[in-house]
């Protein structure tokens, strides 16, 4: 008798196998999914630090204290204006001066309409006059380790000299500082987490602030009496520093001014004085006090746009001879540091060419009260 041997054979059928792939093809996807989105996260967290490093490159630490004073740096504050790009931010642009102790200049009578002096004018470099100014190179944004000069966004989208980031696009009002990733997708607009646009923006507030309405007190501390007959007066300057390579010299330098001392002197029916300290409260038999405060900017007549970048400033004591700011009739009638020689008799010379000027530095914080400013004369 022939026996018959049945094999069972057991396998995958087709249906069985194009299910297996499925199943498999979706992991990969998944995962390769998860590992896109992951890389994502990291390039997005990447450009949103990099945010917040141009604006501190621009505006310095806001919340930095030291010993508990507010720390000043960036780029606004050292050179007194806004980057052009985010080059600018890591090279010295063409032409601009590099960080160093600057004499003042004071121009009797600036540009008409900037402020800004137009003419060699009159360096203040004594001692406390001189400011630290210009451009730190390599102190505002700096390249990765190992790379060549760049600073590019999280998705390394690379074109001077804004290396991928669109910087004051659409044109803001010169004031503000405008700088935009443009995501994953590299177009403008875009939607979802990764494509859409990631930017950051400096108002004028954050850099500037306005010394409108802002009071300086002058006080007489020396032994003798301070005149300045009508029409003259005195006044107080403030000198800010841009560091421009578009204006056509290399002083650069804005001028900002106050009303003037008021008071009557023996010398005239009004112009300026200040009492000094006998302490008799008059100035040539004329009533006048020892400490006044005088506010910017002066009434009427030519006055520059009031908003000064943060940072450290020179207040200066001014004599103005004719009465009207910002002008030079025939020097030395017009405008000029005023200066005191304690040697002259009461009432004072303050234009006597052999005394010394009274100056003091002024630092402005944006987003914060403006300082307390005294200027002194001893």
């Amino acid at each position: 008798m022939t026996r018959k041997i049945m094999f069972s054979q057991s396998g995958f059928s087709l249906l069985e196998m194009m299910l297996v792939v499925l199943i498999l093809s979706t992991l990969a996807f998944s995962a390769i999914d998860i590992v896109d989105n992951k890389d994502n996260q990291v390039r997005f967290e990447d450009t949103r630090r990099r945010l917040d490093l141009i604006r501190r490159a621009v505006i310095g630490e806001t919340g930095a204290v030291y010993n508990g004073q507010r720390l000043l740096s960036g780029y606004s504050a050292d050179n007194g204006l806004l980057p052009d790009d985010i080059q600018g931010l890591l090279m010295k642009p063409t032409d601009f001066d590099s960080y160093e102790l600057k004499n003042p200049i004071f121009d009797p009578k600036p540009d008409a309409v900037t402020g800004i002096n137009d003419d060699a004018g009159i360096p203040l470099s004594a001692s406390g006059e001189q400011l630290f100014k210009g451009y730190r190179g390599g102190s505002y944004l700096t390249s990765p380790p190992g790379t060549v000069v760049a600073f590019y966004d999280g998705w390394n989208v690379a074109a001077l000299p804004n290396y991928g980031w669109k910087v004051n696009d659409p044109t803001p009002p010169p004031a503000t500082f405008t700088v935009k990733s443009l995501g994953a997708d590299g177009g403008i607009g875009g939607t979802g987490v990764y494509d859409a646009d990631i930017s950051t923006e400096l108002s004028p507030d954050d850099w500037q602030v306005n010394v409108d309405g802002w009071g300086v007190t002058i006080r007489n501390q020396s032994s003798t009496d301070l005149a300045v007959a009508a029409p003259g007066c005195v006044r107080a300057s403030l000198l800010t520093y841009i560091n421009d390579p578009d204006q056509a010299n290399p002083f650069n330098w804005k001028r900002l001014t106050s009303a003037c001392i008021v008071g009557n002197v023996a010398v005239g029916s009004d112009g300026s004085c200040l009492d000094g300290t006998d302490a008799d409260t008059t100035v040539g038999g004329s009533p006048c006090a020892t400490s006044v405060q005088v506010i910017f900017p002066p009434p009427g007549g030519f006055q520059p746009p009031t908003l000064i970048p943060g940072g450290e400033h020179l207040l200066v004591l001014v004599v103005d001879d004719d009465g009207t700011p910002h002008t030079d009739v025939t020097p030395p009638v017009g405008e000029q540091p005023c200066v005191i020689n304690p040697a002259v008799a009461a009432p004072k010379n303050c234009t006597d060419a052999t005394g010394n000027r009274t100056t003091s530095p002024v630092t402005f914080f944006p987003r914060v009260a403006r300082p307390t400013a005294t200027l002194v004369i001893r």
